[in-house]
């Protein structure tokens, strides 16, 4: 798919990865077929939500081999403790789930020296969270700061980017929201990145991405489960799966739209001309300076890698199986070898 953009310096590869807990394991997939067959490709700017935040992490450091044994080598237990769930609930808990084992994981994979290599590093990473307090979406990067629709803050420490990656993760009523004081703000409380950016291939656009791969972890078509929900967790769980599936049909709508507006603008043009028209009344008719939002932009060639089918982490996605996560990295695989023939 080709969406138009303002004219950059220069080129650049954006890889932006949606959320989707245990679901991520697909776009580990992907990410080693690059690799591995495409090795002179580079991205210069990494976006994750959720799961796929420390993924884009460790990809920004490059270190791809750690980011799937946290995948393969640990099962749902070693991320969240899932017991006593209606207990925690009944005591005006936060979450349903404690999510410390999550906060060990993230503390040891996020090192001083690991951050130190990413704070150096010319690629720029978006860690993608939302605030409850304003509901703005926030993202935390290793280079940039400033505002727009959204806001982005580059992280001030260690520990801000370790809160930043477990926010991104944070599912509301599941996980509690993550406190992160920033200077000069008050405090705020944040969560996934979830809200209007899911998968945020918009700041990829704004950031200067001229090309882009976007890694969804839900197929077009709704996984349906033919059964009776009797618990609360049950229809939690399954609410977000929708939310999941609609945030990214909401993602790939503004890219979609460019696209056929500038195909559109374009047809009418060659019509004209072919009518005989010149090219200075054309230029002239389109010469509209009060609405010209398509005025120099340029071809962005967006692939969007997502499974065929529902990939088997159960509802919500927060069921880490060793067998169905490399299930779903070897899907991840073939779906990329897929993308690069049809390229």
């Amino acid at each position: 798919m080709n969406v138009y953009m303002k004219e950059p310096n220069m080129t650049k590869t954006a890889l932006v990865l949606g959320g989707g807990g245990a679901r991520c394991a697909f776009a580990i997939g992907a990410i080693q077929y690059f690799r591995q067959h495409h090795p002179d490709m580079r991205f210069d700017i990494l976006c994750g939500t959720s799961s796929g935040s420390l993924i884009a992490f460790l990809t920004a450091i490059e270190e791809n081999e750690l980011t799937e044994k946290i995948f393969t080598a640990n099962v749902t237990q070693d991320f969240l403790s899932t017991s006593h769930a209606i207990q925690r609930l009944a005591n005006n808990n936060l979450s349903l789930y404690n999510i410390v084992p999550l906060l060990h994981k993230v503390n040891a994979v996020i090192t001083e020296e690991r951050f130190q290599r990413l704070m150096t590093a010319e690629r720029e990473l978006f860690i993608a969270t939302r605030s409850l307090q304003t509901g703005r979406s926030v993202y935390f990067s290793n280079q940039a700061s400033g505002e727009s629709t959204y806001d982005i803050r580059k992280a001030s420490d260690l520990n801000e980017l370790r809160d930043a990656v477990v926010a991104s993760f944070t599912q509301p009523a599941f996980m509690p929201p993550v406190e992160i004081t920033m200077s000069n703000q008050p405090m705020q409380q944040f969560i996934d990145g979830g809200g209007p950016l899911y998968a945020p291939v918009k700041l990829a656009i704004d950031r200067g991405a001229t090309d882009i791969y976007v890694i969804l972890h839900t197929p077009a078509a709704p996984e349906q489960y033919p059964i009776q929900f009797k618990n609360l967790v049950d229809v939690l769980e399954r609410t977000m799966d929708w939310s999941t599936i609609n945030l990214a049909v909401n993602d790939m709508a503004l890219p979609l739209v460019y696209n056929q507006s500038i195909q559109y603008l374009e047809a009418i043009k060659l019509k004209l001309a072919a009518a005989g028209v010149s090219p200075d009344t054309i230029a002239a008719c389109f010469n509209i300076p009060e609405a010209r939002p398509f005025e120099g932009k340029k071809v962005i060639n967006i692939r969007v890698l997502r499974p065929d089918t529902p990939l088997d982490a159960g509802m919500g996605g927060m069921e880490f199986i060793n067998r169905a996560v490399k299930l779903m990295i070897q899907a991840g695989e073939w779906k990329a070898a897929q993308a690069m023939e049809q390229r």
